[in-house]
C-alpha cells in the first residue's frame, strides 16, 4: 500500500537529484500545494486514493493515482488523500452525522443530498490532521529517503536543479 513517505521506482537510470536538494524543495512546500496537488488527481475522491508526489529527477510536485505514474521515473510520495477511508465524524458536523445516521444513503450520495462542499471539509480535516502528524510524516520521509539514496547508490551531490 502506498502511503507518504514511500518512494516509487523501477529504475534508477538516468539523473536523479540530489537528496539536499530533493530535502531543499520538500522545504518550501505547503500543506495547500500538497492538498490541491492531490485532489486534483481525482477522478472520483470516493473510491481512489490520490498522492502529491515529488518527481525525483524534475524536482516538479506532481499529482497522482497508482495507474498514473510514469514506471521510468522515481517519485516520492508526500502526501494521501483518500475520502474512502473517513469516517461521517471527519467530514460531517454533529448534526449533520446525526441526520446522516437516521438517511439509508451512502456518505457520498448524502454529501451531495445535502450539497456539501466536500472538497473544503475533506480541506479542513487533511489539514488538521497534517498540522497534528506532519513532524511524523517528516521523519518517515527522510528516513525512506536516506535509506533509498544509501542502498542504491545515489551519490549525495548527483544532480542538482539548475
Amino acid at each position: 500500500m502506498l502511503s507518504t513517505g514511500s518512494i516509487i521506482f523501477s529504475s534508477c537510470q538516468g539523473e536523479i537529484l540530489s537528496m539536499e536538494v530533493v530535502n531543499e524543495i520538500r522545504d518550501t512546500i505547503t500543506y495547500n500545494e500538497l492538498f490541491n496537488t492531490a485532489w486534483k488527481r481525482f477522478i472520483n475522491p470516493w473510491l481512489e486514493s490520490s498522492y502529491a508526489t515529488l518527481n525525483l529527477r524534475t524536482g516538479e510536485l506532481e499529482g497522482h493515482d497508482e495507474f498514473t505514474m510514469n514506471s521510468d521515473t522515481p517519485y516520492l510520495i508526500l502526501f494521501k488523500v483518500k475520502l474512502e477511508s473517513l469516517s461521517p465524524k471527519d467530514l460531517l458536523t454533529d448534526d449533520e452525522v446525526e441526520e446522516y445516521e437516521r438517511s439509508e444513503n451512502s456518505l457520498e450520495r448524502f454529501c451531495e443530498k445535502i450539497e456539501i462542499n466536500v472538497i473544503n471539509r475533506a480541506y479542513d480535516y487533511y489539514q488538521s490532521l497534517w498540522n497534528r502528524v506532519e513532524w511524523y510524516a517528516d521523519s518517515i520521509i527522510e528516513e525512506n529517503l536516506f535509506e533509498w539514496y544509501e542502498t542504491r547508490k545515489i551519490k549525495s551531490d548527483n544532480v542538482g536543479l539548475n
